[in-house]
């Protein structure tokens, strides 16, 4: 369950005529950097959600800064964002997901990878949703 009001940090074009009762905080730049080398600079209240943007077809847009994923745990900041395709992690707990809906999976995991363990201990939740349209 979210929090009734939480700030939030977004690094994508938003919408804010869809939006209520949620700020939005969004940053734009000429691209020259990278969006996570801007998120490392904000300091977020405990129950902030980060939105990080998806992959464009054919790039992999993914984040692996496992220190500030691990960052935002510590200070109970939520975020949304895709694993890379070559994470290793191990499933602790496998969540019941709904019959219908576009929700595959829901886990419990923490990263295996050596780094990726060392820079983030934290148990993480990962939840798999088939977007149809982007497939």
């Amino acid at each position: 369950m979210l929090p009734t009001n939480p700030p939030c940090l977004t690094l994508m074009p938003i919408d804010l005529g869809r939006c209520s009762g949620i700020c939005f905080y969004a940053y734009i730049s000429n691209g020259k950097k990278h969006d996570v080398t801007v998120a490392r600079k904000f300091s977020l209240p405990p129950d902030s959600i980060v939105v990080m943007p998806a992959c464009r077809p054919g790039r992999d847009r993914a984040y692996n800064d496992y220190k500030l994923l691990s960052s935002w745990t510590e200070n109970h900041v939520y975020f949304v964002t895709r694993m890379k395709d070559n994470a290793q992690y191990a499933v602790i707990e496998d969540n019941t997901v709904p019959i219908s809906g576009n929700v595959l999976s829901d886990q419990v995991i923490e990263f295996t990878g050596f780094y990726a363990c060392k820079n983030c201990p934290h148990p993480l939740r990962r939840i798999v949703v088939w977007d149809t349209e982007n497939e």
